[in-house]
């Protein structure tokens, strides 16, 4: 096996020149897909801010342990997902294309342990452990699929080398229009997804919708129906900026005043709750609302990080926690080398989440799914078998804790409909005595409440009795961390 730090070193030098155009790779996509990302990987690395904290070194450590699919050297990385439109999201088929500055091979990563390599109709490809299939088009473009493993990426490589976009009017307009300024673009087409009257169901007891009259809410509820999709367009420079349209079939006019506050709501209703934008400032263009204002890395890693087969969040903003070296020198322990790199990769992901949960009255469900999607990913040949309980145990808290989150929202819509006047009564769909994944129980807060009334009330009771879970579940993981490391460094002699 090839050293690990001289590969991720050797592969991350190169030259290069102009900028970067995703034409060609978009052009691979088929029409099925309703999701796309777009990362200009070597223009991120070139921002200032990446310099600053070493983001391509971190990258390519990160690619080298199999936790990221874009390796050291790439330009330009486009996915494309058929995204399942249910409220955790499933990524159900993702296509990938990956631009390189310089000629890269597939048959070098046989040899680090990323599959089989076999010669196909004139191709190199990929087959790897966890259902991906790698095609190296050319010696300066990869494409790749999952989940389908060989049979799904043999179709893909065999339908006709296209000539232009497959992909739907709305996709192929804003991955063109944000991709020649943006450094990362995400993308997502729900027209024809929404109705109105389903809009109610999961959106009728949000806040900024139930100050409004009948009449005033009807305009709102049929705009956001109108929807075509959502566009995420991200710049890297000194810090990071977000530009964040969502584009209407028709005049937005009636949701300007309160277009900050129905966001907020909007996508705490969806589990995605993001604190920075609370501070973005909405514009009218046309039919779009674009909001602008400054996202974090680690929220970019999370929205990216919907596209779930690839791990493309560590792309452009490696993870603060990702090893700068790697700490595979001859003579040290692969299973040590392997257990280290899965505890940093499983802290990362706390991290980021961590960061998410600064403002108790948002609602981050999807970003804890997504989380211990993650973590489920994550590479397990050689870990200490310990080590890949404590990973288990962890993603299935973070389920739970998301579960708890939607199921609290569930819960208050049917208090708010079928509750009575001064009716009374004890432990209303409460928790009491469920056991979660660390053997805790969460109780509803309150033991005798108030079935009808005010509805604020009532969604703030159980979002009382969800945040006792999440209170309790993240206690135990911290402790948790704490334990296996010192576990694993005492075994190991190696400090984890």
């Amino acid at each position: 096996m090839f050293p690990r730090l001289a590969i991720a070193v050797s592969l991350v030098v190169t030259t290069h020149s102009g900028s970067i155009r995703g034409d060609d790779a978009l052009n691979w996509l088929p029409s099925t897909v309703n999701g796309v990302a777009v990362v200009r990987v070597r223009e991120i690395h070139d921002s200032p801010l990446a310099k600053k904290e070493g983001w391509a070194k971190k990258s390519a450590q990160e690619f080298l342990d199999q936790q990221a699919i874009v390796p050291p050297g790439a330009a330009l990385l486009v996915v494309g997902a058929e995204f399942g439109l249910s409220p955790d999201l499933p990524s159900l088929r993702e296509y990938g294309v990956i631009q390189f500055d310089m000629p890269s091979f597939l048959r070098p990563l046989q040899d680090l342990g990323f599959g089989d390599v076999e010669e196909v109709d004139g191709h190199q490809v990929l087959s790897t452990p966890r259902g991906g299939f790698v095609i190296q088009e050319s010696n300066q473009l990869w494409r790749f699929t999952a989940p389908g493993g060989r049979q799904a990426g043999m179709r893909w490589m065999r339908q006709p080398t296209p000539a232009a976009p497959q992909l739907s009017d709305f996709l192929t307009q804003a991955t063109g229009d944000a991709t020649s300024s943006s450094e990362v673009v995400v993308a997502l087409d729900l027209t024809d997804a929404l109705t109105a009257d389903g809009l109610v169901a999961s959106l009728g007891g949000v806040e900024s919708l139930a100050k409004l009259s009948e009449a005033q809410r009807s305009k709102v509820l049929a705009t956001l129906a109108s929807v075509h999709g959502l566009v995420l367009a991200v710049n890297v420079d000194n810090d990071i900026q977000a530009a964040f349209a969502v584009e209407f079939g028709q005049s937005p006019a009636a949701l300007v005043p309160m277009a900050g506050e129905l966001l907020r709501d909007v996508l705490a209703s969806a589990g995605a709750s993001l604190e920075s934008a609370d501070n973005w400032k909405p514009a009218v263009e046309g039919n779009t609302i674009v909001f602008r204002g400054p996202i974090t890395v680690a929220e970019v890693r999370l929205i990216t990080g919907l596209f779930r087969g690839h791990s493309i969040s560590h792309a452009g903003a490696a993870s603060a926690n990702a090893p700068a070296t790697s700490t595979g020198e001859p003579g040290k322990s692969d299973i040590a080398y392997a257990s280290k790199s899965y505890l940093t990769s499983v802290s990362g992901v706390l991290n980021d989440l961590r960061n998410t949960l600064k403002r108790t009255r948002d609602n981050h469900a999807l970003w804890f799914e997504k989380s211990a999607r993650k973590i489920d990913d994550l590479p397990m040949l050689n870990v200490d078998a310990d080590l890949l309980d404590f990973g288990q145990r962890v993603s299935s808290s973070l389920r739970y804790q998301g579960q708890s989150l939607r199921t609290a929202n569930v819960r208050a819509g049917v208090r708010e409909v079928s509750s009575g006047a001064n009716v009374y009564t004890r432990n209303y769909y409460g928790y009491t005595n469920y056991v979660g994944p660390y053997g805790g129980y969460s109780e509803n807060y309150g033991s005798t409440v108030q079935a009808g009334g005010d509805a604020n009330a009532i969604r703030a009771q159980e979002k009382g009795s969800a945040k006792g879970v999440q209170f309790s579940e993240w206690k135990q993981i911290e402790d948790g961390l704490v334990a296996i490391r010192r576990a694993m460094t005492e075994r190991y002699q190696v400090e984890f």
